[in-house]
């Protein structure tokens, strides 16, 4: 099955949680599955220096650098991409007309959107190719945005735009499933386990009773793993 993945992010380890899923799923995906797979990404400079990694993992990968967003709001993508144009960190013209290439060159069964952050891109795939679209939420951004009015009317607006061209959605855990479920106009969502990749992991010296926990304090769901840690 020829399967194409667009990324917003570089698939890699050691530079953020997103970055390094994405590595765990698609080299394992692209390991174990018959597939033929080709990465489109991009790559922010989270992820700067990098690159030399994901070109050794992945046999089919294009990588075009993207400004890392200095907000997060998604509804400028809805009329960037309903007028064609290039616009924003993740819908660059170097990226837009590769793809564009891509969808009619070749005859793609799937096309998997990572994140809902790439979901502008649901339309240009449905127009330029018969493939269906999976897009995959890693993070439901209608639970994440809940506490933040206007991070999640934004966000509301921005689905809204693109979900009829969502075929079906993949997540990790059923209360994400649950979430998802109401919002998408009846489109199946699909649940995978929550996988780490301990290949290489070398553990040099364990300390009973004290935890080191990496992560950005201002992304919620670590706030809530550090509250977990210590509570429970």
């Amino acid at each position: 099955m020829k399967v194409l993945i667009l990324t917003p992010f570089l698939p890699c380890r050691g530079a953020h949680g997103g970055a390094a899923q994405m590595m765990n799923l698609w080299s394992a995906t692209e390991r174990e599955l018959p597939w033929e797979l080709h990465i489109f990404s991009y790559a922010t400079s989270m992820e700067e220096g990098r690159h030399e990694q994901a070109l050794e993992t992945f046999e089919n990968i294009d990588i075009f650098s993207a400004q890392e967003p200095l907000d997060w709001n998604l509804s400028p993508y809805v009329t960037v991409a309903k007028s064609g144009k290039a616009g924003g960190s993740f819908y660059s013209e170097s990226y837009v007309g590769a793809l564009k290439k891509k969808l009619v060159e070749e005859d793609w069964e799937l096309v998997i959107l990572d994140m809902q952050i790439m979901m502008h891109y649901a339309t240009l795939v449905k127009e330029l190719s018969n493939a269906r679209v999976c897009l995959f939420v890693y993070e439901a951004l209608e639970d994440r945005y809940k506490d933040n009015l206007e991070l999640y009317d934004d966000f509301i607006t921005y689905r809204e735009a693109f979900k009829r061209d969502v075929d079906f959605l993949l997540c990790f855990s059923d209360e994400e499933k649950g979430v998802l479920d109401p919002h998408y106009n009846g489109a199946p969502v699909y649940t995978l386990p929550l996988c780490v990749d301990l290949h290489g992991l070398e553990i040099e010296r364990k300390m009973p009773g004290q935890v080191l926990f990496l992560g950005c304090y201002k992304h919620p769901p670590n706030i809530d793993a550090v509250d977990y840690f210590l509570e429970e």
